[in-house]
């Protein structure tokens, strides 16, 4: 269960949701992480034998792909930019934290 985790050449990696958008030989599935590590996704698939074929970002923190196509682009409101600084700042903190916390 990838929601449970499964351990990757040494390192533990989970999906914090995972859902079944389309059945057949060719399924698609929505995965939510919290934190994505280098090609995440692929190589916990992998791990339980279902290599991914075809891998589409629709989020990334708050800010949604929308309606845009490959290679679009478009500008952040005052309240996405404000939020992404909030998020990084809160983030930067909690890993001050751990590494004070290992000390």
């Amino acid at each position: 269960n990838l929601e449970e985790g499964v351990v990757v050449e040494g390192e533990r990696m989970s999906a914090s949701a995972v859902r079944l958008l389309k059945r057949g030989n060719n399924a698609w599935l929505e995965v939510v992480l919290e934190e994505g590590k280098n090609r995440q996704v692929r190589r916990m698939f992998e791990s339980i034998g279902h290599p991914v074929m075809r891998l589409k970002r629709t989020r990334i923190g708050m800010l949604s792909i929308g309606e845009l196509k490959p290679g679009e682009a478009r500008r952040l409101t005052k309240a996405e930019v404000e939020a992404l600084r909030k998020q990084a700042f809160d983030q930067k903190r909690k890993a001050s934290k751990r590494v004070g916390a290992k000390q």
